[in-house]
């Protein structure tokens, strides 16, 4: 062990050479101090252009716009420019007055312009410019993501044993764990801290046969431990743990093309040669591994993953990767390292369990350390402005991030392309229903049938390239053999108990007490449900109070004020705050939706946290075994929360909100309870706001807000540095005046920030809940483009950009900005898949309830007509999807091919199954064995009682056994054997 108490990484001597060959450094121009700063000092300034305040402008205008431009149906006359003897005969209709003098105004009075045509076009064009400006947040995320990586310094490690390509290693430290320096006063107060102190900790660590180097912090507040395994050691845990790698194409080709002899006989095979044209007992044998039916693409000695044995002569079958010249990859040695940490003492373990001292407070961080060359060639192709979404690095995430992590991202890229598909067909829907009637077009049905199949199409062929990328990653039954999670084997309720079935130790849950804990955590979601719901309602009862003018703005009678007017045949005037009389703007009945929209909107985001915690304390109560168990349920908890928050407005919107407004009993407050001109304009307005607010206020969370606060810091850096640069040419300019030389200054030399210092000060990407939280809003997004497509075509449209940023904003959350997360292995998705799965059956029922009731496309028609249209729409729709999936199979066929082959290859070459003994024909055909193929006249096996001479037969039968018997007995005697002798030898 090395003790190193002042640098981490490079030295200040290893730069000497470096140091002086640079160029002098260029001093800034003396220049007056800056001037106080404002707000435009902290705006983006690099590039500075009139498209960057456009593309912030733009979305904004379009939003407030679309709530303004009226959205009235064609046979309103609010609708258009009107007379004031219009506005006349519309109060007189109303009041059922009659008025003889007044004579219907002429045709030339009324002049009309159809706001609808305008209105439909609204929310595309709204849509549009905040895609545009989601664009826009991309390009400054990536113009920050670069200045972030330059930023950082370049370092290189000092050579040492570990970096030997002779010995089989090329690496560095993989790991550190931080704690703090505590006090000389301060005390121990329970075992916990006693026993897991630092000098215990290090004393764990070199027990467990792991290098180590400690140095403090540059505040000298911290202790940084770093932490290292040899190939030895590594390979050590390895065999302990089974774990698999990948084997070298070569050698396993060559190893199955020459066989196994049998080293007891050399004329034998354990392992018999997969080639043609060998030879065995003197005939050729065709024992080659071939596809003549052309299969699988896939060589048979391609992707394939055995466990690690120790063997010296199995050594050379793993694949070695030159950037560390062994069969470990970075993410492997992280992988075998905390193992190691969590293993027991008394198998050449550290005993330390990472989570417990974390949640303890004992260390203040644990994470494994960025390799920077490795992380930069991963992001040179990863943060990048344009780039399809399946050209992604996705083998060097996996093979720096692990598994889990990389399959997140080839989910995020497959569904980013799969949206644009759906969103192609979006928009070509949406301009046929802004020229056809808006979104009552017919052509609205059919296209809720196509996304209903795409939804279909889009899961299965995401099943297919799963198991690909598992079989091609050695995933496949990775979730078999996970171990336990140690808050369950902290748990007080756990007991060891022998097993039932093979006498092993396992850790045992009561199942009662597994159940009484179930139980309380779904009557929570329940209640807490129920509460949202009620709380949904609730807004919409608020809505419906407020759409009444007289309750919202101050009304007065027919014999208006300037700024008043009449609207909608309505006898009162409603105040309209100076917007001119003919532009027929109801602000009473907008300002109440446009309020309680937000409100709603508002409510969704606000609870999203709330529901989040509680259901990971619930899943907490519940105490689950594994970790794929813990996020499933988690999953399906999160889940049920977020669909009612979600969901449940739109569904009442759609389903209820017209119903109630037709029963009076269903109406607690007097009030406005139909939609506003129809249920599907208003829920495609609903839908509108979500949407917008969900994507445009999730860039501005995370690119915008981040993106100004490192302006900000950057800004106040140069600051500072100009500021000192200019002080101290004022103090040589005061020098300079009085003619005296300036005193010389002692230079202050101070240690860099060490590497892992930088990246304990980044953000922690939680190894499990990371993810977690990325598939919750990929998956609500979904249902938002799924469930509602009908009354918002556009919707796949957003969806795709809302993918294709975020695959740019999660690389750069996951490699800039957080430390490099703890590795995890996955074989799939886990319980997302199924909750998609969910979402696409309950879209069928909801679009065909928005076809054929919600929707103005079959009015005409009676409820028996539409209910049986309802059930041809919903079975069709549901035969279609099962068609599909029966259509599309789960695995592809060649990818069975190569995991049979997986088993294959590893059963023979790593545990050495013997093959079958080969049937080699006619090969004894000389050795006086053969068959005895002699054919008789007749069966004498049987005789039938009445045949003539039944007795003699049977008498001289008789006989011939009997002679037979006496003449093996006489035969054995001459040989000297005695049946007798034989039977008391065996005893």
């Amino acid at each position: 062990m090395r003790h190193r108490r002042d640098t981490d990484g490079p030295t200040p001597h290893d730069w000497d050479a470096a140091a002086e060959q640079a160029p002098p450094a260029r001093k800034p121009r003396p220049g007056r101090r800056r001037r106080v700063s404002s707000i435009k000092d902290y705006l983006p300034q690099e590039p500075l252009r009139l498209y960057n305040y456009v593309f912030v402008a733009i979305p904004f205008v379009c939003f407030i716009a679309s709530f303004i431009v009226p959205k009235r149906p064609l046979h309103d006359l609010g609708a258009g420019f009107m007379t004031d003897e219009h506005f006349a005969r519309r109060f007189l209709q109303a009041t059922n007055a009659t008025n003889t003098t007044t004579t219907p105004p002429p045709a030339t009075e009324a002049v009309f312009f159809e706001y609808t045509i305008v209105s439909r076009f609204t929310p595309g064009i709204t849509i549009f410019a905040n895609i545009a400006f989601v664009m826009f947040c991309l390009k400054q995320l990536l113009h920050m993501a670069t200045a972030q990586i330059d930023e950082f310094p370049e370092y290189r490690f000092v050579k040492d044993k570990f970096q030997s390509r002779e010995e089989g290693q090329n690496w560095n430290y993989d790991f550190v764990i931080v704690t703090s320096i505590k006090d000389e006063g301060h005390k121990l107060v329970d075992d916990l801290q006693r026993k897991n102190s630092m000098r215990n900790i290090v004393s764990a660590l070199e027990n467990a046969d792991l290098e180590t180097e400690q140095y403090k912090s540059r505040k000298f507040d911290k202790v940084f431990i770093k932490i290292r395994a040899s190939r030895e050691r590594l390979e050590e845990e390895a065999d302990r743990l089974n774990m698999k790698f990948r084997l070298d194409e070569r050698n396993v080709k060559q190893r199955l093309l020459d066989g196994q002899p049998d080293p007891l006989n050399p004329d034998e095979y354990d392992v018999y040669p997969r080639k043609n044209g060998w030879t065995y007992k003197g005939f050729q044998m065709e024992t080659a591994i071939t596809d003549t039916e052309d299969q699988c693409p896939y060589a048979y000695y391609e992707y394939i993953y055995g466990e690690y044995r120790s063997n010296p002569e199995l050594q050379s079958l793993y694949q070695k990767y030159p950037r560390t010249s062994s069969m470990f990859r970075s993410v492997d040695r992280v992988k075998l390292i905390m193992s190691i940490l969590k293993c027991d003492p008394n198998e050449n373990g550290a005993g330390l369990v990472l989570e417990k001292l974390l949640k303890a407070e004992i260390i203040l961080a644990a994470f494994p350390l960025h390799d920077r060359s490795e992380l930069q060639a991963c992001q040179a192709k990863w943060l990048v402005y344009w780039s399809w979404p399946w050209d992604q690095p996705f083998v060097k995430i996996k093979d720096y991030f692990g598994e889990k992590i990389g399959l997140y991202f080839v989910f995020l890229g497959h569904y980013t392309e799969q949206a644009g598909v759906a969103a192609i067909i979006g928009v070509i829907v949406w301009l046929a229903a802004c020229l056809t009637g808006g979104v009552n077009s017919p052509v609205i049905p059919f296209f809720c049938v196509v996304m209903s199949v795409w939804a279909t199409v889009f899961l299965e062929t995401w099943k297919r390239k799963q198991s690909r990328y598992a079989m091609e990653w050695g995933m496949v039954g990775i979730e078999e053999i996970e171990e336990e999670r140690p808050d369950f084997l902290e748990s007080d309720l756990v007991i060891d108990i022998n097993s039932p079935v093979d006498g092993e130790e396992i850790k045992y849950f009561p199942p009662n007490i597994k159940a009484r804990r179930n139980l309380i955590a779904w009557t929570v979601i329940l209640v807490a449900s129920t509460a949202v719901m009620a709380l949904v309602i609730a807004t919409f009862f608020l809505k419906a109070i407020l759409a009444v003018r007289n309750n919202l703005l101050n009304t007065r009678h027919w014999n208006c004020r300037k700024n008043q007017r009449q609207f909608s045949g309505s006898p009162k005037c409603v105040k309209n705050y100076g917007i001119p009389r003919w532009l027929g703007v109801d602000m009473s009945g907008e300002i109440g939706n446009t309020l309680v929209s937000l409100a709603q909107a508002a409510q969704i985001f606000a609870l999203e946290n709330v529901f989040n915690e509680l259901a990971l304390f619930l899943n907490r109560y519940e105490n689950h075994a594994t970790d794929t168990e813990f996020t499933d349920k988690l999953t399906e908890k999160v889940f049920i929360f977020q669909g009612i928050n979600s969901f449940f407005s739109y569904i009442y919107i759609a389903f209820f909100k017209q119903l109630q407004a037709n029963r009076a009993i269903l109406q607690p407050f007097p009030g406005s309870y139909g939609c506003k001109g129809t249920c599907m304009s208003e829920l495609n307005k609903q839908l509108q706001a979500i949407f917008i607010s969900k994507v445009v206020l999730a860039n501005v969370k995370e690119i915008m807000i981040p993106h100004f606060w490192w302006k900000k810091d950057r800004i106040q850096e140069q600051r500072r540095a100009e500021l000192d640069e200019m002080a101290k040419q004022e103090r040589l300019d005061e020098y300079a005046a009085l003619g005296e030389e300036p005193p010389e200054e002692e230079e202050v030399v101070s240690r860099d920030i060490s590497p892992a210092e930088r990246e304990l000060e980044l953000d922690e990407y939680h190894h499990m809940l990371g993810t977690f939280g990325d598939y919750r809003d990929l998956v609500l997004i979904y249902g938002y483009t799924v469930l509602f497509v009908a009354a918002l075509p556009l919707a796949p449209m957003l969806a795709l950009i809302n993918a294709y940023a975020q695959i740019r904003v999660d690389a750069w959350n996951i490699s800039v900005v957080s430390r490099r997360p703890w590795p995890q292995n996955a074989e799939d998705i886990g319980s997302w898949a199924d909750i998609i799965e969910l979402l696409s059956y309950i879209a069928v029922f909801t679009n065909s309830i928005i076809i054929t009731y919600t929707g103005e496309f079959l009015t005409h028609w009676n409820n028996a007509h539409r209910i049986i249209t309802f059930c041809f729409l919903y079975h069709g729709m549901v035969v279609a999807k099962q068609l599909a999936a029966l259509v599309i199979e789960d695995v592809p066929g060649d990818v069975q091919i190569q995991i049979d082959r997986q088993e294959f290859v590893e059963k023979k070459l790593i545990f050495c199954a013997a093959d079958d003994q080969i049937e080699v024909p006619n090969a004894d055909a000389d050795d006086g064995d053969a068959p005895d193929v002699t054919i008789f006249d007749k069966d004498d096996s049987v005789v039938y009682l009445d045949y003539p001479g039944y007795e003699n037969y049977g008498k001289e039968r008789k006989q011939e056994i009997s002679d037979s018997v006496r003449s093996r007995k006489k035969v054995m005697e001459d040989e000297g054997y005695s049946p007798r002798a034989a039977e008391l030898t065996s005893l």
